[in-house]
């Protein structure tokens, strides 16, 4: 982290699929004292229910996405248990003109590339949010009642693998009680911005 109070702010989460990430970006941004703006991805997966094109994710066909791919529309994208994702580049300036910090939910490839292309310009701080135990995560993950047994296991299995990179991150946080947590990650933030 290359931090300088000139700079804007992102902030990076990421940790395996079913730990948390979206709630803890939802409770971190009802704190408008953070000024935090999330970074709406792409994505080619189907939207789970209550899930809304615009606000959650945009959703596109796979020939959409790869037609954003070929016209560098991305800041990075990633194909995820056979399902692309990316940053939209439009996504990225639309906050920064709003002058707020950028709040991105990315994997560890992503943040990989996110600290590549950004880190002289933004002060960049990445937080992995680590499940209890992968029980756990395989509970959060079946209670969500839309992912097939197969990709399940998938997500358990790249989740591992991410874990193993969590030691690339400033913070690793472990998300036993959501209330505590987020709390302790609004301090922070609140804390170096000022």
């Amino acid at each position: 982290m290359n931090e300088s109070k000139d700079k804007n702010y992102i902030f990076i989460f990421s940790g395996p699929s079913g730990v948390g990430k979206d709630t803890v970006a939802n409770e971190l941004r009802k704190n408008k004292s953070l000024k935090l703006e999330l970074v709406i991805s792409a994505t080619t997966r189907k939207p789970r229910p209550k899930e809304i094109d615009g606000v959650n994710y945009y959703f596109k066909t796979v020939d959409e996405f790869k037609e954003m791919i070929k016209n560098n529309e991305f800041i990075e994208y990633v194909d995820y248990n056979g399902k692309f994702y990316g940053t939209p580049k439009s996504e990225f300036k639309r906050i920064i003109d709003l002058k707020k910090n950028v709040l991105l939910i990315i994997d560890v490839v992503g943040k990989e590339k996110i600290v590549r292309e950004y880190d002289n310009e933004y002060n960049i701080v990445s937080f992995f949010l680590m499940p209890p135990s992968l029980d756990e995560l395989k509970k959060r993950l079946l209670n969500r009642s839309t992912n097939t047994n197969d990709d399940i296991l998938n997500r358990i299995k790249i989740g591992k693998e991410e874990i193993k990179k969590s030691h690339k991150y400033d913070h690793i946080i472990t998300l036993h009680s959501l209330e505590k947590e987020v709390q302790e990650i609004s301090s922070y933030i609140k804390k170096i911005i000022n």
